[in-house]
Order: C-alpha cells, then structure tokens, then sequence
C-alpha cells in the first residue's frame, strides 16, 4: 500500500468560489460513524491506494438536481457507446426496460432478450442516457453493473478512486481556479470518497453522484486542468492522528467557517471554525461578485401561519409545535452565535406555551433549497410576514 499522508491543520477550510446556483450542501457528514478511519485496520482487500469505488449513477430520486434534472424515470434507461459487448456481441445501442422484476434489453438490431443482470466493461466510454432528462445525460469509463429490483433499474459504476475524480473534482470546482486551487479541492475529494469507501456498509454502492456525497458526472465532466491537479496529487490524503478525515466541505462559508461542534452537534478536532484570510469588504471590492465566497441571502417573505404550516409539517419541528394554533403566536430571537451574530434559537410563544426551536431544525424543516445556510436572523417586513436574511451556501 503506497500513501502520501499531509498534515491536516485545525481550523482548515475549502471554501469554493463559484457561482451560487452550481452547489448544494456537499458532502454531508456520517452521522452513525466515526469521522476518521486508520489505514492498519484495515483488511488487505481494501488497503490499496487507488481502489475500485462503486458509485450508484442511476436511478437518482432527488426533487431536482442540478446535474441530473427531475427525479429519474427509474424503470427505463438507455446505454450508448462504440463497443459494448453482451455474450461476445457488439453493440452501440442498448435499450432497457424493467418488466415484472427483469431486465427486457433491446439492442435496436430487432432481437431482444432478458436478464437480471448484466455487467458491462466498454473499452471507450459509454452514455446513460435518463428519459425525460436526456440534456442531463452523462459518459463514464469503467465498469457499469446494472441489476433488476423490485421498482427500479440500479446501475452502478465501478470505477477506479483517480478516474473517479476526474468526474468529481470539475463538478465541485470551476476549471478556471489556479491551480492549488483545484488541488486542494481534490485533496478534499479524494479523502471523502476514500473514507466512504472504507466505512461504506452498502451492499451494492459505496456512494452515489449526488450532493447527498460528492456530485459526479463521469468522463463527461473531466477537463484538462482538473485532470493535472488529480494527477499532481495522485495518492494524497488528508489526515488526522494518522487517520483519513471525513473531509466534508461546502460551497460558501459566509466570511468564517463554524465548527462541527455547532452545526451537527459533535466534536471534531479537525472543524473547529475559522476566520477567512479576507473580509467581506476585501472580496466585494477586489473581485467580481459572481465568485465572491461570501453570499447574502433572504427567503421570500411568510405570513405567521404559512411558517406555522410548514414546521407543524415537518417531521423535524413537528412535534415541538403540534399543540400550537398557525395564528397568532409570537416568534422571537432567543439564542444567538457570536461568531456570526446568527440566530441558534427561535421561542415560538402562545398563551402559556413555549417551544424553542434550534436553527438546524428550522432550515431542514424550511428546506435547503429556500433556506442556503444555517446562518441567519429574523426580521419583519412592514406587512408584518417573516424574512430570514443570512450569508453562506451550504453547511460552513
């Protein structure tokens, strides 16, 4: 097993700058495990340094993403490319369709015929293409081993980790960065995905391409400046105490980091927050604004009982609210953070109840589309309806 281990820092960020639109709130934590895994633990099948990862590429379910468009058609996919061969045959098209629990594949040369699985190794790249979503198609090496459930068509790609990251790395970043820009971020990538594929307990995929882990395009996506910061840093991983790091990272920090501690309620001796080397005013003056890293936001305004509705709702408010009335109650700012003079509480008050809710919880309940950041404050408009005003794109 051959590694390049580098020191991870305390208080250390990726703090990416693009436009506001390109990210979602990447690279969630494992709540359930460890945040570091050792390397001597580990059993030889998955002590190399550039290991075959399994990503799940096929069907996504998320509402709307940005790289995958609308929920996919989960029962129908095509595959295209120059030389994929099933049972010594050659094909350039195959159309597969999923009947009473199997695989019905059609080459388009009139024959048809089905299976429960089949794995495919093209030596050129080959397309999935999503119906309904055929402009959000994409191209990947490696193997595809696509496999009948009981709903829905599941294709995971087999890959090795750096050809895995020509497809991560462009599509968390942006080509035009320096340099050590990129660099870092594949750092980030490399030992995210290498901690998942080490504590992954899933049967058929270790991650998928989503933001729910680290999006991911395939060969489509890869460039040639990405593709020289992966090859400059073939290997590398960040560590701490001698272990991989969970190394989670988001698309704007809002001027700082915070610490894990705080967001996602555990300690971690590698996220403890940190100041950013410029100020708001620095970045706002001396660079164009769509690459400011520093993003203010504001939700739409909401009358007391649509905010009411919402959280009474959802699973992640619902129960401290459910003996509340959706009018006329009194909502007020309660607990704060001082590093970012953000709100860590909001007092909802009626008659003689009282709930206090965690800002956490009111983003979830929200949603992460319409509420980007776990910072903000409360305000009123003159109408009285609620605004939530913060600055961030993700998780800090």
């Amino acid at each position: 097993m051959k590694f390049w281990f580098l020191t991870f820092c305390l208080g250390f960020s990726l703090n990416l700058m693009a436009q506001p639109l390109l990210f979602s709130s990447s690279s969630i934590p494992p709540m359930n495990q460890p945040w570091e895994v050792g390397i001597s633990s580990l059993a030889k099948s998955k002590s190399s340094s550039n290991p075959e990862i399994r990503v799940k590429i096929f069907p996504h379910d998320l509402k709307n993403d940005f790289l995958h468009g609308r929920r996919d058609i989960k029962t129908e996919v095509i595959l295209s490319g120059n030389d994929i061969v099933i049972n010594g045959k050659v094909y350039e098209t195959l159309k597969i369709k999923l009947l009473n629990g199997e695989l019905f594949i059609s080459p388009g040369t009139g024959e048809s015929f089905k299976q429960n699985k089949l794995r495919l190794n093209s030596k050129s790249e080959i397309k999935v293409i999503r119906k309904g979503n055929e402009d959000k198609s994409h191209s990947y090496l490696g193997e595809l081993e696509i496999s009948a459930k009981q709903k829905e068509i599941l294709i995971v790609n087999v890959i090795d980790l750096e050809s895995y990251l020509r497809g991560v790395v462009p599509k968390e970043s942006v080509a035009s960065w320096p340099i050590e820009a990129l660099k870092a971020q594949t750092l980030a990538a490399r030992s995210y995905a290498y901690y998942h594929y080490l504590t992954s307990k899933k049967v058929e995929f270790d991650v998928d391409d989503t933001a729910r882990f680290q999006v991911y395009a395939g060969v489509s996506a890869a460039t040639e400046a990405t593709d020289r910061a992966i090859y400059e840093t073939a290997g590398e991983v960040l560590v701490h105490d001698n272990k991989i790091i969970t190394a989670f990272f988001h698309a704007y920090s809002g001027g700082r980091t915070d610490s894990a501690k705080n967001i996602f309620g555990k300690h971690v001796d590698y996220c403890l927050g940190n100041e950013e080397i410029f100020t708001g005013y620095e970045l706002r003056s001396e660079i164009p604004e769509r690459y400011h890293w520093v993003i203010e936001w504001t939700t739409d305004p909401l009358a007391a009982d649509q905010l009411m509705k919402i959280l009474k709702k959802s699973s992640h408010t619902s129960k401290l609210l459910k003996n509340f009335s959706i009018e006329e109650y009194k909502l007020e700012e309660q607990e704060f953070n001082p590093l970012f003079a953000s709100v860590k509480t909001l007092r909802f008050s009626q008659d003689e109840q009282v709930a206090d809710v965690n800002f956490v919880k009111i983003r979830a309940a929200i949603g992460w589309s319409k509420f980007p950041a776990y910072h903000f404050r409360l305000e009123f408009n003159s109408e009285q309806n609620m605004i939530f005003r913060g600055k961030g794109w993700g998780h800090h």
